[in-house]
């Protein structure tokens, strides 16, 4: 397998894993015979540790994103990916501008950490590009950006808090 990963500092926030867990994650997520063809790691998020895997016999790239270490996150973080998963259902009307879960994993059999697997969505993220575009562009895109804010503001669940609780 290809591996990319971003060198940080061994008591930085967001820590890679080894290409042999990325092998587990995925022959979980998509059978035993599953083949990594490359994993790089993506440097633009901020909380969890993400990766643009290609598997063979697939058709596309997929998204693994892995949480940050649970003695690593403050209280109000903790399951956060969890309580990202139990919210899907309420944001199916947003379901078209959001990736497909393909598998998550909460048990921290492979890895120490909770981890999803995502499709990947088309496009470049606006922290690589957008200045690329002239700035008279850029209340478009921030308009846009807001909608969907709104549409995503406007769904109610069924206690505030966190979805898994406590509301």
């Amino acid at each position: 397998m290809e591996f990319r990963p971003i060198t940080r500092a061994p008591g930085a926030f967001q820590q890679s894993v080894t290409p042999e867990e990325i092998e587990a994650i995925c022959c979980r997520a998509f059978g035993t015979d599953t083949e990594v063809v490359s994993a790089a790691e993506l440097g633009t998020g901020m909380y969890n540790t993400t990766y643009r895997v290609t598997v063979a016999g697939r058709e596309r790239a997929v998204i693994l994103r892995i949480a940050p270490e649970p003695e690593c996150q403050f209280t109000s973080e903790r399951a956060l990916m969890r309580n990202e998963y139990a919210s899907l259902p309420y944001l199916a009307a947003l379901a078209p501008l959001m990736p497909r879960v393909l598998a998550a994993d909460f048990t921290h059999e492979i890895i120490g950490r909770d981890y999803m697997v995502q499709s990947l969505l088309d496009g470049i993220p606006a922290t690589e590009h957008l200045r690329t575009y002239p700035r008279s562009t850029w209340p478009v895109y921030y308009r846009q950006l807001g909608e969907i804010a709104r549409r995503v503001h406007d769904v109610r669940g069924p206690a505030f808090g966190p979805i898994t609780g406590p509301g």
